[in-house]
């Protein structure tokens, strides 16, 4: 689908993010009004239907785009596709874990804790089992890409650009939800072969999950907009394998690694996901040639941010660098002068000290935060 926006008026933006992924840029991208977390937290842990409905299992024609997906934000306080140095992105309904459930996991709705679990179906004798088991339920694929269908045909070109699902564990975290974390996190010594071959079976369709998204998603100047807000000249996905915090580095080299690679190596423009609780896992990805970013989230318990600077300029030597995160005034002025500036992008929620302690809750949109300002 070829773009309807003004050329003259993008030309700036494409310049600058052309600049980011190239590692030429001259200041960073400070990214506030069009943020992760502006785009996120307004929309509630769960939809008032599902409230009182503890451990209901999830159905594909119970999510219906009309009631769920949520409308774009309205950066600077206008109904706008961009914003001062970022794309205004739009993502299908991001509180169900879509890719679990199309790996074959059925969804549980948890009304005490305000979410919805994937439940492992693999069984003991998983190993023994043609394809080990793995049954995957591409109706949720096909559901999937009716709210990305709705999000394009709704919302853009004037409000929004479509972009991926967000929730984007990789192959490695998708074992551990279809096994359980038990049977996978053994799986390593006591079945490899096995192990490999499930493994190998996640990845094909986890490839599969982007093609279907970005074969609907309209083309922006001969590319796509990512979750960040950021334009890729070309294919893009966010990926992930936060399970790793698990994992040794042998055990991470010689299963993960290797999906890991082909997923990133099967697009042009892609971001590996950490966070700042385990940054060993950018340290491990930092060596994967094709993989041109890595973002590192700031958690309520990771490092300090002046602990995080040396591995930060580790990665802006090969890589470019996005940093998430709530944060004060002083601190963003902190790593903006620390850091090289050539492939920096940061995505931030200005907050006070005061506000910090409130910023990492699950559902913001339950109290009615101010910080979704």
């Amino acid at each position: 689908m070829d773009n309807t926006l003004p050329e003259a008026q993008l030309r700036p933006l494409l310049r600058l993010h052309t600049a980011f992924w190239e590692r030429t840029l001259e200041q960073p991208i400070i990214n506030v009004d069009c943020s992760s977390a502006r785009r996120t937290w307004h929309v509630a842990a769960l939809p008032p239907a599902w409230e009182d409905k503890d451990g209901l299992i999830l159905q594909p024609d119970m999510l219906a785009p009309e009631r769920l997906q949520p409308a774009p934000i309205a950066p600077l306080g206008a109904p706008s596709a961009w914003g001062k140095v970022a794309f205004n992105t739009l993502f299908p309904y991001h509180r169900v874990p879509w890719l679990a459930a199309i790996m074959g996991c059925a969804l549980r709705v948890s009304a005490t804790s305000r979410t919805i679990w994937p439940i492992p179906y693999l069984p003991d004798d998983w190993y023994e089992r043609d394809r080990q088991g793995f049954a995957p339920r591409l109706e949720w694929l096909d559901k999937l890409i009716e709210f990305e269908t709705f999000v394009r045909d709704r919302y853009y070109p004037g409000q929004c650009i479509p972009t991926l699902d967000p929730t984007v564990r990789g192959p490695g975290d998708l074992f551990v939800q279809v096994l359980g974390p038990q049977k996978a996190y053994l799986a390593f010594y006591d079945h490899p072969a096995e192990a490999r071959a499930l493994l190998e079976q996640l990845t094909m369709l986890y490839i599969h999950w982007v093609q279907r998204q970005l074969a609907v998603m309209p083309r922006l100047q001969g590319g796509y907009c990512n979750q960040y807000g950021m334009w890729c000249p070309g294919t893009c996905l966010r990926t992930q394998e936060d399970y790793a915090v698990n994992l040794s580095p042998r055990i991470f080299r010689e299963f993960i690694a290797p999906c890991s690679t082909r997923v990133i190596e099967s697009f042009d423009y892609q971001v590996f996901h950490t966070h700042s609780g385990f940054p060993l896992l950018a340290e491990w990805v930092l060596d994967i040639e094709a993989l041109k970013a890595i973002d590192i989230v700031l958690d309520p318990y990771g490092k300090p941010l002046r602990e995080l600077i040396p591995l930060c300029r580790r990665i802006l030597e090969k890589k470019a660098l996005v940093i998430l995160g709530p944060m004060t005034e002083q601190e963003l002025d902190f790593l903006a002068s620390s850091l090289p500036a050539r492939g920096l992008w940061l995505d931030v929620e200005l907050v006070t000290e005061e506000q910090r302690a409130a910023v990492w809750e699950f559902d913001r949109s339950a109290a009615g935060s101010s910080l979704r300002q």
